[in-house]
């Protein structure tokens, strides 16, 4: 049976930090620090799953632990597994000395202390009890000669004699469990859409570059956030997400509404693309898309004339390429282009052409202020609320071919008397047959829609929506 000597000594060097091997040697002796015990609320990210009952998840699976199968995995999210309990299984000690035979290290393959064992108390149900062995294999009961597995530093003591066949030449061994998952306050990363606000894209110009737009923005999460993570956002880092393709739609800041295309596309909103490739060349490329891997291409530029002129319309091309496009200004002519990834990000404007069917470049005939939206995998911990708050506002409906990925819209009704500029809208009432607030239902696309203010009539009733008032539907 354990002293009191044995207690408070073990106890006074685990204050100061360090384990104990015998009562005798002064704290400043003792070679080996101790840790933090194990608990539920401890520095254990994940300690809290750590089953303690016989009806707690996991504890089937950790009683069927064994030498096969060592390892309890967590299941953090649909694509990320970590492991959490590891059983080891008949570790031979390693003597604090070589003429010391009663006190015994805990160490890893590389010679560390093992941290993070589980106490043998941990469950009164038995599941994490230590099991002791002598070199032969024989079991060293609990209490005998008065073993004590220090977990706060990796130490194992005999405190009234040493069994037979136990000494430093024939060190005993030692099954337990050991916490093998995170540690640290516990971190969800996630994917939000932050707001770029009053970007200024120049008239006939549909690539600007937004990296001090961004970076500013992203300092609202941290200090620094940018210039640290950069490019590498993804589903367990933080960063920019540019990988993941989202195309988004661009909002007016002079009305708030998404931005629509012109003549036979003015009801096709204008979106945009994100990426951070550049490329080098004789001519100049704006804009590469996201997808385009790195490398040298070679890109026809043809010449680009209005129909009803016959001139140039413009310099500007979007040229499509393996996975992706560039966007160049140049004369006609063939060129080779090398593309790399840079530290800036740029954005494109983008509008579903009627007749080619596919998004083609969209060229503002005026100065415009746009809102744009930029994914950021971000540690929810670290996320404003106010930032938190703004990331709501997207909804996501259908997917975009190829390598646009998939594009956020909503589908706004309008009434023709309403007071707010009817062009931006997806749809016009006009209370008559074939234009009755029913054919605007009707051709809505998605689930949520938003109308404006103004006077709504089915033919046989209708109904108002207050000036100034937006209001939003779920159908």
């Amino acid at each position: 049976m354990l002293r009191d000597i044995d207690k408070t000594s073990t106890l006074w060097k685990n204050y100061k930090g360090f384990g104990s091997t015998h009562t005798k040697r002064e704290t400043f002796e003792e070679l080996y620090h101790a840790f933090k015990n194990i608990s539920a609320n401890s520095v254990l990210t994940y300690g809290d799953l750590l089953p303690v009952k016989k009806s707690d998840k996991y504890f089937d699976e950790v009683k069927s632990l064994d030498s096969t199968n060592n390892i309890l995995y967590y299941r953090e999210s649909s694509f990320k597994k970590l492991p959490l309990l590891r059983k080891v299984v008949e570790l031979e000690l390693t003597p604090i000395s070589s003429n010391c035979d009663h006190a015994f290290v805990i160490l890893d393959l590389s010679g560390n202390q093992i941290k993070n064992i589980i106490p043998f108390d941990y469950s009164d149900t038995g599941l994490y009890n230590y099991e002791l062995k002598d070199y032969l294999g024989n079991e060293i009961p609990f209490g005998h000669c008065d073993w004590l597995v220090d977990t706060n530093s990796s130490l194992l003591t005999f405190n009234n004699g040493v069994p037979e066949n136990v000494n430093a030449i024939h060190p005993p061994i030692l099954s337990f469990y050991q916490y093998i998952g995170p540690v640290g306050e516990r971190h969800y990363i996630d994917v939000v859409s932050l707001d770029i606000k009053n970007i200024g894209f120049k008239k006939g110009e549909p690539v600007k570059k937004i990296t001090e737009e961004v970076s500013t923005k992203l300092d609202d999460i941290d200090k620094g956030f940018f210039n640290t993570h950069k490019f590498n956002g993804g589903d367990s880092s933080e960063g920019l997400g540019l990988s993941y393709n989202i195309l988004l739609n661009a909002i007016d800041c002079s009305t708030g509404d998404p931005l629509k295309g012109f003549d036979d596309n003015s009801n096709n909103q204008v979106t945009y693309l994100l990426s951070h490739k550049i490329a080098s060349s004789e001519i100049e490329v704006l804009f590469v898309s996201e997808t385009v891997k790195n490398g040298k291409f070679k890109i026809q530029v043809e010449n680009n004339f209005n129909d009803e002129t016959g001139l140039p319309e413009t310099n500007i091309s979007k040229i499509n390429i393996e996975e992706g496009f560039v966007i160049v200004r140049a004369s006609p002519g063939l060129y080779e282009i090398d593309v790399k990834d840079s530290d800036d990000v740029y954005a494109a404007l983008l509008v579903k052409d009627n007749k080619t069917l596919d998004l083609e470049l969209y060229y503002p005939r005026e100065e415009k202020d746009l809102n744009l939206k930029v994914p950021v995998f971000v540690d929810l911990m670290k996320l404003p609320p106010h930032l938190k708050l703004e990331s709501l506002n997207s909804y996501s409906d259908h997917i975009t071919p190829q390598y646009y990925g998939p594009r956020v819209a909503d589908f706004i009704i309008a009434a023709n008397d309403t007071s707010v500029n009817i062009r931006s809208s997806d749809y016009v009432v006009y209370n008559k047959e074939k234009s009755w607030f029913q054919d605007a239902i009707a051709a809505m696309e998605g689930q949520h829609l938003f109308l404006r203010s103004g006077v709504y009539d089915n033919g046989n009733q209708s109904f108002e929506i207050p000036e100034g008032l937006l209001k939003r539907v779920s159908i």
